[in-house]
């Protein structure tokens, strides 16, 4: 019989004539007669037909069809493929987790489980390049652009404001895409549920769900032409499949297989289950595991049918491995319905909080276990869920036995030539009660603090449990899942009796034996919290007849969180000024959402570019002994390895006049993270497995010095960064004072978490080096490349920056961190050289924000009025003091109050942490938080509601603050009270005091405070550059800032559009550079956009009067054109140049004033946390753009709000190394951690006499309103002490997570009672 092979191209059938024997499996490799296509096969010996294997994927993206042999690795994603192979950049790259949401793209896909394509939204950073077989996929760029046009997502995010830095912006409108695609008819809940993968540093979220929820139902829905404009966009020739051919891959000492049934992936398991090899689902697990492998064999079982099979029967729920998180999601919501299922409804919900959409669409159920099983400290929710219902799971080896396990059981299996096959449940009986619980760190996307699951069959009149319970836990410690004594106890008992609840608590309490990891929430708070969670569904179980007052603790405030709506006023608008005070769009808006605005990361890689990866120390306070890079160097694709030896130059990224901070350690190891070298390699990836491969052995090991307390304890100090400030006689004010009070506050670090990393690009040209680099501060850069290189001149640097995804502080002076290593790469290899930080080495390498740690001691009335304050503070440098901004201080920690008598005493420690740097408000907001804080301490001595301890001691129009500060304009109190009004504080109280008394589990608070923001000019120095064309009259402007989001190319423009009489589309901003940028100073302070602006007004005001002799010369009528055409005939010079250098009588130019009212609410058992509504006074001036200033404002608050309640920074103690270094650990806010009701309000009719053209900063003020925040919750956290009669006053710390408020609570589980 002849063999066989039909090719899968043009199905041309060939003859082999080959003579296999029994047993052999050897692979052939043959071109087709007819097409040339490589095939590989093997040969059955049964009917000698081939079973081709083949060596390439195909598939499309934006209705192009790609085909990839073996040229790439398995471990190249999507999403690498996308930038690093055919340069499409619009796909943005941040965490590299799936937890940002920045790369997501439109996948058109076969969907075994029901036959049919579906669009799913996936994060193309975790996805595998070689699963992307037969799938046809979207991405920004394939959606509308500025030639073509841009689609209505597009639009609406622009004109909505919902766009700032950018970085995040084409994630967000995919996300939507693939919404509408789904569903062209979404409802509100729906959008802001299906964004809950999608971050954003800048804007605050706001701007955004008004955008996106402008498409739901009872909004402004997308119309049909353009949904199926939408819809028409990837045209692919063919409908792509899946090939029905097994794939296997070769790159090197890596293999990657798609096995089409299990009989292939039995042979594969069978062949190579001896080897490291690893089976592929999502791939969404190397987001949490980075370090798993390395493997040398891939086997992705996306392509086996079967395990895709979900079978419904009356008695009987089957579903394959291979039914992602999602489809699991929507088969239990669809089968809930059917007698015995109804649980199902209970275990969708929990597996909704799992991850995020992007990740639940990818992810499998069984992968999530699988994870659990290798790793038995993650928090699977779904073995919580599937444990809980008893679910029994049904294991596969590759010699087709089948077995059986409970999910508990399945933790302790050898998977290793295994497969988990499928799962099964079974109805349940009315009796049975199954409720699950997931408490973490804010509202969505994020893993659990303690997870929980409760089956228990109840006898519904007298809730006695009937038979053995099920409780089960995770979070606690690897080993511990089922708290099996007291399930034993509890049966036969019934719950409505007290003594067996607290018999059942005991017991409970016994059992729960958390690990104290640093990483997770402290052991205390996770026993409390197990307790608190059961108690949560024993009142439930008796809800019928316990104490109303209880019943708060059924639900969940998470749950129960309505939908999130914002409100806003602007000042007047000004038609005279036009387009200045006209809100309006950013300019670039419109390429931020197609994608197509440039980024320094996004810049294509030059011929024969190098990529840099840092080697980083693990551990901190010791010396290097050796190090060993043998297994680097050899590995192919390394070029060469750098370290501080090769800096021809000074060893310091920053120049003089700041101290030096090293480029590459010397010797001493400060912090782990710290740079020991670079690699430089010919791809990114090859550098960062290099750099793995280095070997470092430390010696003089010393506990590392980890926080300001361990610094102060151990007097490690850097010298003093200003002298002890004192005005009045703060001693004798104090010692007549009628009250004394002493406290403390610590306000803890926080990253700055831009989504755009550190990154640099350098290329050596004929007269220097060319230098891309992502900074706020052009010349720093220029001036540490020259010291770093040694050159003699730093006009051999040219720096060139467009804009920056975020910065917030983080690049001014840590860019040259990027900057200087690419430089000497570049030195060293003659070729081009790019440093791009991926998160966690962004994380491990780059400081943070300064904690701040203040003692105080207030002298003041009976009546509260302050009569003297004494503070000794202290700051965390980390090992530098570079940037540290203890100097604004004493001018900022007055805020709006007066008190007469001060004394501060400012000192900075030494600790083994990174430098710490600006962070969005630096020194300006830790001031106004102790300052309030002290407020409180006040209040509570005194018995006094704070509002009023903050009206007794306002400044009052023309006084002088203790820095020299005349207040000729002060309107603090008008503020206060008016706000007050307007968001119906009084009435609140009210409310809340009454919602107290009848909630024990449930508190709410409320809180008003205050800002008082000096705007110094003094010191700042910036240019603007303006050229006119004569050909049309159009105009191009230079000029010193760094667009980084906020706006300022539009302001610029705005402003020049308005003195020049032009219209603002003739207007363009170009490039930054150090040519037509020289000497400026950082971008930042809040004061760059209204400078630039006020440098803008002054070149205008030369060209003018360049021109004014011209207009004489015109007709009446005449045009701009005329103007500009009739000037450069004559001669006249059509640019200007304008150097700002403002000088200022007194330490500010002039203040910013605001008031914030807030309302929270917590769950007094979990610490869980809901801000309710946060009102804004903010008096900006007369607004240069109030819609970009409403955002500027609404991002800035959240920001704050991330550092009061979810940003936490931790730190091995032993090692120094930090462990919040991603997504997985670290949590800014999400759409669901903003207020529900965000009502922010521009004083109307307030134009600034002081500042540009009316206007006043706006960047940072408004997050030093977020105190309001924190203060609120404290009111709610005493609310909850005043139950136990524990009602004395707390220092609420930075920040107030969910564990921490929780333990302020002092919950007890002896305080837990049914009536």
């Amino acid at each position: 019989m002849s063999d066989l092979i039909k090719c899968p191209n043009c199905l041309t059938e060939h003859v082999a004539d080959l003579n296999i024997k029994p047993g052999d499996k050897r692979t052939f490799k043959a071109n087709c007669k007819t097409c040339q296509l490589p095939l590989k096969f093997k040969l059955y010996q049964v009917d000698h037909r081939g079973l081709i294997e083949q060596d390439y994927i195909k598939f499309s993206i934006n209705g192009i069809e790609y085909t990839v042999s073996n040229t790439l690795s398995p471990r190249t994603t999507l999403a690498s493929y996308l930038r690093d192979t055919l340069n499409m950049k619009g796909t943005k790259i941040m965490c590299e987790e799936g937890g940002c949401g920045a790369c997501l793209v439109n996948a058109e896909i076969f969907d075994h489980s029901d036959g049919q394509f579906k669009n799913l939204s996936i994060n193309s950073c975790l996805f595998p390049l070689y699963s992307c077989d037969g799938i046809k996929f979207t991405t920004i760029e394939g959606i509308g652009c500025k030639k073509t046009g841009f689609n209505d997502i597009q639009k609406r995010i622009a004109e909505n404001n919902g766009t700032q830095c950018g970085w995040c912006t084409p994630g967000m409108v995919m996300n939507m895409y693939n919404l509408l695609i789904e569903n062209p008819r979404p409802k509100k809940k729906e959008i802001e549920d299906s964004m809950d993968g999608n971050l954003c540093r800048c804007t605050g979220y706001r701007s955004i769900l008004t955008a996106m929820k402008s498409f739901a139902t009872d909004e402004k829905p997308i119309d049909i032409e353009e949904l199926n404009k939408l819809k028409c966009l990837n045209k692919s020739n063919q409908c792509l499949k899946t090939s029905k051919n097994n794939i296997h891959l070769i790159k090197e000492d890596e293999q990657w297989f798609t096995p089409k049934d299990i009989e292939s992936l039995n042979s594969l398991l069978n062949q190579y289950g001896s080897m490291a090899y690893k089976l592929v689902s999502g791939n969404t697990g190397t987001g949490v595991y980075k370090n798993d492998g390395p493997f040398q064999i891939y086997i992705d079982l996306k392509s086996i049918e079967e395990l895709y099979e979900i079978q419904k029967y009356p008695a009987l729920v089957k579903i394959g491995s291979q039914v992602t998180l999602n489809n699991l999601i929507n088969v239990f919501n669809d089968y809930s319905s059917s007698p015995g299922f109804d649980y199902l409804r209970v275990l969708a919900h929990h597996l909704g909080k799992i991850a995020n959409r992007g990740v639940r669409n990818s992810a499998t159920w069984s992968g999530n276990l699988c994870m659990k099983n290798i790793h038995q400290e993650f928090p699977s929710d779904v073995f919580i869920c599937l444990e809980t219902a008893n679910a029994l799971l049904t294991l596969t080896s590759s010699n087709g036995i089948s077995i059986n396990a409970t999910p508990l059981e399945f933790l302790s299996k050898d998977l290793r030539s295994r497969l988990l096959y499928s799962m099964s449940l079974k109805p349940m009986s009315d009796q049975t009660i199954i409720r699950t619980y997931k408490i973490m760190p804010r509202s969505q996307n994020a893993h659990a603090y303690v997870n929980a699951g409760f089956r228990f069959e109840i006898d519904r009149n007298t809730q006695t449990v009937l038979s053995l319970p099920s409780i089960v836990f995770g979070g606690i410690n690897p080993s511990f899942s089922h708290a099996f004594n007291t399930e034993k106890y509890l049966v036969g008992k019934s719950l409505m009796n007290e003594s067996v609840l607290n018999s059942a608590l005991e017991i409970l309490k016994s059992e729960i034996q958390p690990d104290n990891d640093p990483v997770l929430a402290s052991p205390e708070y996770r026993v409390s919290l197990a307790l608190s969670l059961f108690y949560k569904f024993v009142l439930e179980i008796c809800q019928n007849k316990i104490n109303p007052k209880f019943l708060s603790a059924i639900s969940s405030i998470i749950d129960d969180r309505q939908l999130s709506q914002g409100t806003h006023t602007f000042p007047d608008e000004d038609p005279s000024l036009y387009p200045v005070t006209k809100p309006s769009p950013k300019l670039n808006a419109y390429l931020q959402a197609s994608g197509e605005a440039e980024y320094t990361f996004d810049k294509v890689a030059s011929n024969n570019q190098l990529e840099g990866a840092f080697i980083l120390t693990e551990k901190s306070n010791c010396k290097i002994d050796s190090i060993d890079d043998s297994l680097a160097r050899n590995l192919p694709g390394v070029v060469k390895i750098i370290y501080a030896k090769d800096i021809p130059g000074k060893n310091s990224f920053l120049p003089e006049p700041f101290p030096p901070e090293l480029l590459f350690i010397e010797d001493q190891v400060d912090y782990a993270g710290q740079a020991v070298g670079l690699i430089l390699a010919e791809s990114h990836q090859i550098a960062l497995n290099a750099a793995k491969l280095i070997k470092l052995k430390y010696k003089d090991e010393k506990p590392p010095i980890l926080n300001v307390f361990d610094g102060i304890k151990s007097a490690s100090f850097f010298p003093k960064p200003i002298d002890d400030f004192k005005y009045g006689d703060p001693d004798a004010a104090l010692k007549n004072s009628p009250c004394i009070i002493d406290g403390d506050i610590f306000l803890d670090s926080q990253a700055h978490f831009y989504m755009e990393n550190q990154n640099a690009f350098c290329r050596e040209t004929e007269d220097g080096y060319d230098v891309h680099c992502s900074t706020q501060w052009i010349d720093l850069v220029q001036n540490g490349v020259q010291e770093v290189l040694g050159l003699s001149t730093c006009n051999r640097v040219n720096v060139k920056i467009k804009q920056l995804g975020g910065a917030y502080g983080g690049k001014i002076t840590r860019a040259n961190i990027t900057a200087t290593a690419a430089v000497v790469g570049c030195y060293h290899t003659n070729r081009p050289v790019r440093v791009a930080l991926n998160l966690n080495t962004n994380f491990n390498l780059i400081g943070k924000r300064f904690p701040w740690y203040a003692k105080y001691k207030i002298g003041f009335g009976t009546d509260g009025k302050l009569l003297a304050i004494k503070i000794e503070w202290y700051c965390d440098a980390g090992n530098s003091p570079s940037d540290n901004s203890m100097s604004v201080g004493p001018a900022f920690v007055d805020n709006v109050y007066n008190c007469p008598n001060w004394f501060i005493s400012s000192n900075l420690v030494r600790t083994n942490l990174p430098a710490n740097t600006a962070v969005r408000s630096p020194g300006f907001f830790p001031s106004i938080a102790i300052m309030e804080s002290m407020i409180e301490h006040v209040a509570k001595y005194l018995d006094k509601d704070p509002l009023e301890i903050r009206q007794i001691n306002l400044y009052k129009k023309g006084d002088v603050t203790p820095v020299g500060q005349p207040l000729d304009y002060f309107n603090a109190d008008e503020l206060i009270n008016s706000i007050r009004k307007t968001s119906d504080y009084d009435i609140r109280l009210g409310i809340i005091e009454k919602f107290n008394s009848e909630n024990r589990w449930k508190k709410r608070g409320i809180s008003l405070t205050p800002i008082k923001w000096g705007v110094g000019w003094t010191g700042a120095y910036y240019n603007c550059s303006i050229a006119i064309y004569a050909k049309d009259g159009s105009i191009s402007i230079s000029h010193g800032g760094v667009e980084m989001g906020q706006g300022i190319h539009t302001k610029v423009a705005q402003v020049c559009a308005y003195e020049l009489g032009v219209p603002i589309e003739n207007i363009s901003i170009k490039t930054a550079d150090s040519f037509n940028n020289l000497n400026a100073m950082t971008t930042g302070g809040s004061i760059t956009s209204e400078l630039v602006s006020q440098a803008c007004i002054e070149c205008c005001k030369i060209i003018l009067k360049n021109f004014e002799p011209i207009r004489k010369l015109l007709p009446s009528g005449y045009t701009w054109v005329d103007l500009v055409q009739k000037a450069f005939s004559m001669g006249v010079d059509l640019a200007a140049r304008y150097w700002l250098y403002p000088q200022t009588e007194y330490p500010f130019r002039y203040c910013v004033y605001g008031a914030c009212v807030t309302e929270a609410e917590i769950d007094v058992l979990t610490g869980e946390t809901q801000i309710l509504r946060s009102d804004i006074l903010y008096d900006g001036g007369k607004c240069t753009n109030p819609e970009i200033d409403l955002g500027q404002a609404e991002g800035a608050f959240v920001m704050g709000m991330g550092f009061w309640l979810t940003e936490k920074i931790k730190h091995d103690p032993k090692t120094g190394l930090l462990l919040t270094n991603g997504t997985w650990e670290y949590k800014p806010p999400t759409t669901k951690d903003i207020p529900i009701d965000f009502r922010i309000n521009f004083l109307k009719n307030n134009p600034n006499p002081l500042g540009v053209l009316g206007s006043k900063a706006i960047g940072e003020p408004p997050l030093c309103l977020t105190p309001s925040v924190a203060f609120a919750v404290k009111r709610a956290i005493e609310a909850a002490r005043k139950e136990i009669n524990k009602d004395e006053f707390f220092t609420l710390n930075s920040p107030a997570t969910v564990d921490s408020i929780q333990q302020l609570c002092l919950v007890d589980y002896r305080q837990f009672k049914l009536f």
